[in-house]
């Protein structure tokens, strides 16, 4: 496997001169040559919320072939507390303060990490855990989309968190095909692109906001695509875009296949086709039933996926070459192979493009000891896919924002509830257990 070097394409950053971003990136290069000579199979934490930086260090991780995890900086104690459960690493870049999380933390010895990327994702369970992904899935991930756009580069504005796949995937895309990328912060003026240039990745909350300004219109209509991804897309939201003409192209994928397995091009969405696309070239999905057979089109069952560009497994697993990936997802394809998808088979909320486990929240809040019963659930909603919704019963007059400053300091501001229900009681059916038709009237 041919690894990358920033050194071929220093003019990957736009707005960066090669010779800035090559400077950094041999410090960082220096440092983990540096510390392979001291540690066997180093582990890196990359948590910095530079993003010239965080492009510089992940490169020459993946160059030095060093074990790399990648962190979000806006990660509470909770979370903090379930990566250590896994991960003791031996060189931190982004925030020193995070020593305190690893000190106290003795792990068994791990196999071998050389070489391999680990993104974090909710998983199946919600809890902080580590795709491990390497260079190749990642490149194929990223020659099946640009097989899709010609021999251009694709060049990228990215909007989205690096340490997520959906941020990162679009500098693996620019860097192979030779193209740059172009950070910006949507809160900012936006700046004149040239026409059909530029690709965006934007999750449903953010098209929904930009949508809400007319000179940020004007501005969409200028991109080559607008890739939408991150979870439910309320029909709305989807109708507005086409009627302001805007190239969305709508995508289903996940950080365990590296991004996007399936997209709908611009010119269909906009002749009226709400389908996720077809699958990308080198990828083969499949709807599956409960004994993993085949589906005939129109049938609605578990989608399944298979490619080059599988994650490996969840860290600290060893890492494991898959060809098949059975997703939590369900949903049918049609005739003509467009895929559409449902819902989850489990019940993880998706806000915003990040997975939610009710569980986790609701632990956290019980904690505080200001409620005696909660229930979390997720209600679909036309900015963030779907809300996260708290339903409460406490004996004692709740504030509500005194209730979410506790729980900023122990949950990543998306896992907070958005609303706040209060019931006398959480409703219990016969059998005792939750009573969901009752929940889902409260929530109407």
């Amino acid at each position: 496997m041919e690894l990358p070097r920033l050194n071929t394409h220093a003019s990957l950053i736009s707005g960066i001169s090669p010779a800035e971003l090559l400077g950094l990136y041999e410090q960082y290069r220096q440092e983990l040559i540096s510390i392979k000579k001291k540690v066997n199979d180093p582990k890196v934490l990359l948590v910095e919320a530079n993003l010239i930086h965080f492009v510089a260090a992940f490169f020459a991780a993946v160059e030095t072939g060093v074990a790399i995890f990648l962190g979000n900086p806006n990660w509470g104690a909770q979370e903090w507390a379930q990566v250590a459960e896994d991960l003791k690493p031996d060189l931190i870049w982004g925030d020193e303060n995070l020593w305190g999380h690893f000190s106290s933390v003795r792990l068994p010895d791990v196999a071998t990490r050389s070489g391999y990327i680990h993104i974090p994702t909710g998983g199946s369970s919600g809890k902080v855990r580590f795709a491990i992904h390497n260079w190749r899935t990642l490149s194929a991930s990223a020659q099946a989309t640009l097989s899709l756009f010609g021999e251009n580069p694709l060049n990228a504005c990215n909007v989205l968190p690096l340490y997520h796949v959906s941020g990162l995937m679009p500098i693996v895309r620019a860097f192979i095909s030779k193209g740059h990328v172009l950070f910006l912060e949507l809160k900012d003026d936006l700046p004149a692109l040239e026409e059909d240039v530029y690709v965006l990745s934007l999750v449903g909350k953010q098209l929904k906001d930009l949508l809400g300004k007319p000179e940020a219109v004007s501005w969409l209509r200028s991109f080559r695509a607008v890739f939408l991804g991150g979870g439910p897309t309320a029909a709305s939201l989807l109708s507005e875009a086409r009627k302001q003409n805007i190239p969305v192209g709508l995508t289903y994928g996940m950080t365990e296949t590296a991004s996007m397995v399936s997209l709908s091009m611009p010119d269909t969405f906009l002749s009226g086709n709400n389908s996720l696309g077809q699958q990308l070239p080198g990828m083969d999905l499949a709807i599956t039933n409960s004994q993993g057979g085949s589906l005939s089109a129109g049938q609605s069952g578990r989608i399944q996926v298979c490619s080059e560009s599988l994650f490996y497994g969840y860290y600290p697993q060893v890492p494991e070459f898959r060809d098949v990936l059975k997703t939590s997802d369900s949903g049918f394809m049609n005739k003509t192979g467009d895929l559409f998808v449902q819902g989850r088979v489990d019940t993880l909320i998706i806000s915003g493009g990040e997975k939610v486990a009710p569980w986790e929240v609701e632990a956290a809040i019980m904690s505080s000891g200001e409620v005696s019963g909660v229930h979390i659930l997720g209600q679909k909603d036309s900015q963030w896919g779907e809300c996260v919704v708290a339903i409460y019963e406490s004996e004692f007059v709740l504030s509500e924002e005194k209730l979410k400053i506790f729980l900023k300091e122990r949950l990543a501001p998306y896992k907070i509830p958005k609303k706040w229900i209060r019931v006398p009681e959480v409703p219990l059916d016969e059998k005792g257990k939750l009573d969901k038709k009752a929940l889902e009237a409260l929530l109407s």
